[in-house]
């Protein structure tokens, strides 16, 4: 099946693990994985994972076999959806964002991700290949692991931990910008460090977008009353509530330290213009004696004695310089300059 945007088709991943053994499989096509995913059975825990959810046909497909509720698949298809955890009958569904940083471009990417618990399964629903998962699949992957052992609210878990920890790594990379960006406004505050303040504080509101709400859903997921998450499970929700928390912190305080920028290049713009105002200032006020002087001898009089001597010029040019050599030394005395 095609994705719709081009000719990428869609691809999944299936894995079925018990405590003994672990099935494991990649780019599959849509129909060869739902093959896989045998629900009939319960034995072990199932993991789906759609790379793409740009073909509606696809989503359905998947929605089906599964169960899903009608408005979860809506909520799925259209993926600006804000992190949000609701129920539906035996399931669970959880919106969170998975999050990168583009180094080339300096912004951070924002993808929405889709998990769907149920009693021994979880489905994932992903705009674009490629994911912070690979942990997780090492868990699964290796044997004597706890994970082995546990349910699927467990491999829940697990995604959520790792997609809240990537999101600590893009803060800080987000951070290490904004460090670079506060060196050059201490240095030489210029025009672009006013647009490299104004991308840093929209890559925050995003970033506040995407962490402040999911901080609400992990505290709903700590209380679910639908059974699909064991007690032991919510005891390390707390754990990840926590990190949402820290992360939220680390948000504010990069949004406090963008304000201060702000503030601190219109500061340092304001000064610079004082000082090119102070010495225009000072070159205009040396230049009214002096004007004073030219337009005396400018004026159209018929006895001015000194215009008939030879050192007349040459004397008003004096005079003129040491008034303004008169007048930069008051300045200078006074601290003006």
């Amino acid at each position: 099946m095609d994705d719709g945007i081009g000719e990428t088709p869609v691809r999944c991943e299936v894995a079925r693990y018990t405590e003994a053994t672990c099935l494991h499989r990649r780019e599959l096509a849509p129909e060869e994985a739902l093959a896989l995913c045998d629900l009939s059975s319960g034995e072990g825990v199932l993991w789906l994972n759609v790379d793409r959810v740009s073909d509606p046909a696809v989503v359905h497909a998947v929605a089906r076999h599964f169960g899903m509720h009608p408005l979860l698949v809506e909520d799925v298809l259209h993926t600006a959806q804000r992190p949000k955890l609701e129920a539906y009958d035996n399931q669970l569904y959880l919106v969170v964002r998975m999050l990168g940083y583009d180094t080339e471009a300096e912004r951070v990417t924002v993808e929405q991700v889709s998990l769907v618990l149920g009693r021994n399964w979880l489905v994932l629903f992903q705009e674009n290949p490629g994911d912070v998962f690979d942990p997780v699949r090492q868990r699964f992957l290796t044997p004597g692991t706890r994970m082995r052992s546990r349910g699927a609210d467990w491999l829940l878990y697990a995604c959520l931990d790792a997609l809240v920890d990537s999101h600590l790594g893009v803060l800080e990379q987000v951070d290490d910008r904004i460090e670079a960006v506060e060196e050059s406004l201490f240095e030489n505050p210029e025009r672009a460090m006013f647009t490299a303040l104004h991308v840093g504080r929209k890559q925050i509101m995003e970033l506040r977008r995407c962490i402040w709400p999911l901080r609400d859903a992990v505290n709903a997921l700590q209380h679910d009353e639908t059974g699909l998450v064991s007690p032991e499970t919510t005891l390390y929700l707390r754990d990840v509530y926590d990190h949402t928390v820290r992360l939220i912190d680390i948000v504010e305080t990069s949004r406090d330290t963008l304000a201060s920028m702000h503030d601190l290049y219109l500061t340092s713009v304001s000064n610079r213009l004082n000082s090119v105002m102070k010495v225009l200032t000072i070159i205009s006020t040396l230049f009214i004696p002096l004007s004073f002087v030219t337009g005396i001898f400018g004026m159209n009089f018929r006895h001015m004695t000194v215009l008939e001597k030879g050192w007349g010029y040459p004397a008003a040019l004096g005079l003129m310089a040491a008034m303004a050599a008169a007048m930069l030394a008051f300045f200078k005395r006074k601290g003006w300059f």
